[in-house]
């Protein structure tokens, strides 16, 4: 993972490792004070539930840009006992990014990854991509072409689509172990350009040298 473009860091009682460029524009006391950014955000919500995903303007790369910001909500002491062996959801969310990133697999890049601890239990862990804006839900992508009741070709050209992206991940060693369709976006491609499908959510899955059946 670690490369000259991302750095660890210690900061604000958080731990993790961020894109270097976006960590140096960081304003003190930004980390800290971000669950509270991310709870008055849900004007600009992706995801609620117990993991919120909401869209927050950072600078980097010399301006301010939208990111997604994906807040793990709190969970059971064994869990916890498990992440600090194996990683948190937010450090396996980075390292399954930045393995599909180096493989050219399509995911929004990794941009940071942090987590606070607290005598053993994980307080807070966030984990921070870039945001894209146009990205369309394979499952609402379905639903429009059953809804209208076709054309069969468009579904099958869709259907080929998604299906040879995840044998490029599946051939690069990655099982998502989550990929239902609601993971699954597509980014319209244009000028005559095929669209693209990127994968999400990536924190349960596992990196592999093989993949069996």
């Amino acid at each position: 993972i670690m490369n000259s473009f991302f750095s660890e860091f210690n900061r604000e009682g958080f731990v993790g490792v961020a894109r270097t460029d976006w960590l140096s524009k960081l304003s003190s006391g930004r980390l800290s004070g971000l669950r509270n950014e991310v709870e008055g955000s849900r004007d600009r919500a992706l995801a609620l539930g117990r993991h919120q995903v909401v869209v927050i303007d950072f600078e980097y790369e010399g301006t301010m840009r939208p990111i997604a910001v994906k807040y793990f909500g709190k969970q059971s002491g064994w869990k916890d006992r498990y992440d600090s062996k194996r990683g948190s959801k937010a450090a396996r969310s980075f390292k399954a990014a930045s393995f599909l990133e180096k493989n050219k697999i399509s995911t929004p890049p990794a941009l940071a990854y942090f987590e606070r601890w607290e005598k053993g239990r994980l307080a807070e862990s966030f984990y921070l991509s870039s945001y894209f804006d146009g990205f369309k839900n394979f499952r609402t992508e379905l639903l429009e072409i059953y809804q209208s009741k076709g054309p069969c070709s468009k579904l099958v050209d869709l259907l080929e689509q998604v299906g040879k992206a995840m044998r490029r991940m599946h051939d690069a060693g990655f099982c998502h172990r989550d990929l239902g369709n609601q993971n699954i976006e597509l980014l319209h491609g244009s000028n005559g350009e095929k669209d693209q499908v990127y994968f999400l959510d990536l924190n349960r899955g596992r990196i592999r040298k093989k993949l069996s059946m």
